[in-house]
């Protein structure tokens, strides 16, 4: 009997893949890597490093790619290769979770508060004034909508510096021609500046949290760009707000942001391939072990 196979579909190397090569061995799974941008994709075939993709039934497809491209192979997987596999994870919905717009809508429908924020929809300064009203004016929180690890996220404080981030990040050079360009204004919680927290969540299982507090005045804590972690004690608000967003959201795996407001905690962002390697060092919890076992039995 051929064993089932683990394919991983990433715009390149990171440190969960070794990990989950290493639980996938113990567990006598095959681990297979597909580099998103190393793919060429026709109407009837998938062809990766000019190589033919054959897949068989019962194998695994989780994307943790959140390019473009990345939605597109997903998408097409799906489509195309349902009928021959028994399952594909994550979701086909949970690869939308990287646009930080719909993760807001979807927020908003499911009554889960989150920050107040607008789309920006022009790059005309006299009508940018207007929207930031919607937020609550200056300063606000200006972000792409697509992006991770605290990428293309500024305070801004004026009409003009919100033109100036637009331009900055319209000019900027990328892999791939097509990648979508959309931003948002954001209210910006004062009382929360430089600390969110982060709940790991697997199969509807709240794994622990960690706190990640910014350094040198910085007002993003993200642990890339130098943050501190620490594991602290989850209270019942967080815990009941990560439930009932992998519930309503159908998501297998997550990390999902808060802050802390005057108002309670915020929802902030739901990160369907978040990294795992740093909270297994600091909580002594196997988590590439316990997705490898979830996958399996599906």
């Amino acid at each position: 009997m051929k064993k089932s196979n683990l394919w991983i579909i990433t715009f390149g190397e990171c440190s969960r893949l070794d990990r989950l090569r290493e639980e996938c061995d113990k567990k006598q799974m095959g681990l297979k890597v597909i580099k998103s941008y190393n793919v060429h994709v026709t109407n009837s075939k998938i062809f990766h490093n000019d190589k033919e993709i054959k897949f068989q039934k019962g194998d695994v497809i989780w994307s943790i790619s959140n390019n473009i491209v990345g939605h597109h192979l997903i998408q097409y997987i799906y489509q195309r290769f349902q009928d021959e596999l028994n399952f594909i994870w994550p979701d086909i919905n949970a690869i939308n979770f990287a646009d930080k717009f719909w993760t807001g809508n979807f927020f908003s429908k499911n009554n889960i508060v989150t920050p107040k924020t607008v789309f920006i929809n022009t790059f005309k300064v006299e009508k940018i004034e207007k929207l930031k009203n919607y937020v609550g004016g200056y300063p606000c929180v200006i972000k792409s909508c697509a992006g991770s690890m605290g990428e293309n996220v500024e305070i801004v404080r004026t009409n003009e510096e919100v033109k100036v981030f637009i331009d900055k990040n319209m000019t900027r050079k990328v892999d791939v021609p097509f990648r979508r360009k959309a931003f948002l204004l954001q209210e910006f919680i004062k009382e929360s500046s430089g600390t969110d927290f982060r709940v790991l969540c697997l199969d509807g299982e709240v794994l622990g949290v960690i706190k990640r507090t910014a350094q040198n005045g910085d007002f993003k804590a993200n642990v890339s760009l130098g943050g501190k972690a620490e594991i602290i004690k989850l209270n019942d608000e967080m815990k009941k707000m990560a439930e009932k967003i992998m519930k309503k959201g159908n998501i297998f795996y997550a990390g999902i942001d808060f802050i802390k407001s005057d108002r309670g905690y915020l929802a902030l962002e739901i990160n369907t391939s978040a990294q795992f390697k740093g909270f297994e060092a600091a909580t002594g919890t196997n988590v590439a072990e316990k997705i490898i076992k979830e996958l399996m039995k599906k």
